[in-house]
């Protein structure tokens, strides 16, 4: 894939899962805290909440750790640093002007999420993830080493590492010189390589 249409569909996928992450996080929160200061955790409500910030969860260590694009994750992390920023600095600003300002089920995970931080701490995770340079580059083809390891595009063969087998460290052999068997080394020639001693049945009487 064109790292240039890596990136426009990762930006895509920001805009469209910054809100849907808030939303997990800001439900799942609040399912739990009513559960919690009832003392009601039996039924589907429990596991519900669960289900849905685990999946939260899974989504941001996918945005965070896996190829997407980084603007995946920066457009989330912009967003998350900016709300939980403003609530570390200027609280009662915060709570003037953005409490209450959501339905009630996100409203009240809102009053748990923005003020004790959560938000903040999601945010620069997502940013720090956003920056790694390797995330920005396209993924790299296989270097010609690489590709050597398997054979050099002649067809010749070219080992990976190490000298060629039955080569020693001071050999001057050079690429594609076949190597001499080292149980060959200072033998006698066999004898049937030697002529017949006597007289050749070959020379003119």
């Amino acid at each position: 894939m064109p790292n240039g249409l890596r990136h426009v569909l990762g930006l895509i996928a920001g805009v469209i899962l910054a809100p849907v992450i808030a939303a997990g996080l800001l439900y799942g929160t609040d399912r739990l805290a009513r559960l919690f200061q009832t003392y009601f955790f039996r039924g589907n409500g429990q596991w519900t909440a669960v289900a849905i910030l685990t999946l939260t969860g899974v989504t941001l260590g996918v945005l965070v750790g896996s190829r997407i694009s980084p603007l995946a994750s920066l457009i989330p992390g912009l967003l998350f640093t900016g709300v939980g920023g403003l609530w570390a600095v200027a609280p009662v600003w915060m709570t003037r002007h953005s409490s209450h300002k959501l339905p009630d089920t996100f409203d009240r995970g809102y009053q748990y999420v923005g003020p004790y931080g959560v938000l903040l701490v999601l945010g620069l995770l997502l940013l720090v993830g956003s920056l790694s340079p390797s995330r920005w580059r396209a993924r790299e083809p296989r270097t010609v080493r690489q590709a050597y390891e398997y054979g050099p595009p002649d067809g010749g063969f070219v080992p990976a590492s190490g000298p060629a087998p039955g080569l020693g460290q001071g050999s001057a052999a050079g690429p594609g010189t076949a190597p001499r068997h080292p149980a060959r080394e200072g033998q006698e020639p066999p004898d049937w390589a030697s002529p017949p001693p006597g007289p050749s049945p070959f020379r003119s009487q």
